[in-house]
C-alpha cells in the first residue's frame, strides 16, 4: 500500500470512528432526557432504569472515543513512535551496555580470555595494562591471539605536548615515558606471543586520541576522554559486531595500520 493510500485509509477510519462516537453521544443524550422528568410504575420502572444507565454509558462511551479520536490517540502514537524510533537506533548501532564505570563495569577478564584477535587504541594505559595483563598471557597462552596495539607517537613532539596537557602531565617527557613504558610492556608480551603461537604487533600514531577503543572478536569497547582535566569517570560503550558502531571502530583501526596508512609499525 502506498504512503498516499495509506493516508486516505488512515482517514476513512478515523471519520467513521467520529461518526460512531457523535451517534453514541446523541442517542445517550436522547434516551437520558427522555428519562429525565418522567417516573415509570410497576414492572416499567426497570426498563427506565435500564434505558437511563444505557444512555449514560453510550454518552460518556462516544465522549471518551472522541477525544481519544480527536486528541490523546495522537499524543500517544507520537510517544510510542519516538520509543521505536529510539529502540531501532540502539539496535542498528549494536549497543549492548552504556557505563561510567569503565574499569569495574565490564567484563574485561572475559572479553579478553576469550578472545582470538584484539585489537587496542589507547593513549598508553598503565592502569589498563596492569590490572589485565594476565589475562592478555592468557589470551596468548589459550587462544594463540592476534593483539595488535596502536598508540600515540613518543617521538612526535606536537602529540606528547597536547598528551600531556590534556593529562595533566607538567612535562611531556614524563608522559613520554608512560608511553614508552606501554612500548616495553607489549614488546615484552610479544615474545610470549612467539613461544605460544600467538603475536603482538604495534603501531605509532602521531596524532592525539580523541577516545580509546578494544576490540575482542565480535565485540568492541569505545571510552570518551574528558575535555576538563583530572582522572574521573567517563563513559563507555559496549557493543557488538553487526551495528554501525563496531564496523566505524573496525574500519578507524584498519585505516590506521593499512599500508601508506598515518599509523607507523614499530619493529
Amino acid at each position: 500500500m502506498r504512503k498516499k493510500e495509506q493516508k486516505l485509509f488512515s482517514e476513512r477510519v478515523t471519520l467513521r470512528v467520529i461518526i460512531a462516537a457523535l451517534i453514541f453521544i446523541i442517542i445517550g443524550f436522547l434516551l437520558i432526557w427522555g428519562m429525565a422528568g418522567n417516573t415509570w410504575t410497576g414492572k416499567w420502572r426497570t426498563l427506565q432504569v435500564l434505558l437511563e444507565q444505557l444512555g449514560g454509558l453510550l454518552f460518556v462511551t462516544g465522549a471518551i472515543t472522541l477525544s481519544w479520536e480527536l486528541a490523546v490517540k495522537r499524543a500517544f502514537l507520537a510517544e510510542i513512535l519516538v520509543k521505536t524510533q529510539v529502540s531501532r537506533d540502539i539496535a542498528l548501532a549494536g549497543l549492548l551496555k552504556i557505563t561510567n564505570r569503565f574499569h569495574d563495569d565490564i567484563d574485561w577478564r572475559g572479553y579478553i580470555e576469550k578472545s582470538n584477535k584484539i585489537d587496542i587504541f589507547f593513549a598508553y594505559g598503565r592502569t589498563w595494562r596492569g590490572t589485565h595483563e594476565e589475562h592478555l598471557k592468557t589470551a596468548l597462552k589459550n587462544n594463540q591471539a592476534r593483539i595488535r596495539i596502536v598508540l600515540p607517537d613518543p617521538n612526535d613532539g606536537a602529540t606528547v605536548s597536547e598528551l600531556a596537557r590534556r593529562f595533566s602531565i607538567d612535562r611531556p617527557e614524563d608522559l613520554k615515558g608512560r608511553i614508552e613504558e606501554s612500548v616495553i610492556f607489549f614488546k615484552e608480551l610479544n615474545n610470549i606471543a612467539e613461544n605460544e603461537d600467538g603475536s603482538v604487533e604495534l603501531w605509532f600514531l602521531p596524532e592525539c586520541p580523541v577516545f580509546s577503543f578494544y576490540r575482542f572478536n565480535q565485540f568492541g569497547i569505545l571510552a570518551t576522554y574528558k575535555h576538563q582535566r583530572g582522572r574521573g569517570n567517563v563513559p563507555t560503550f559496549v557493543f557488538e559486531q553487526g551495528g554501525t558502531l563496531y564496523d566505524f571502530m573496525r574500519q578507524e583501526f584498519e585505516a590506521m595500520i593499512k599500508d601508506n596508512g598515518l599509523a607507523k609499525k614499530v619493529t
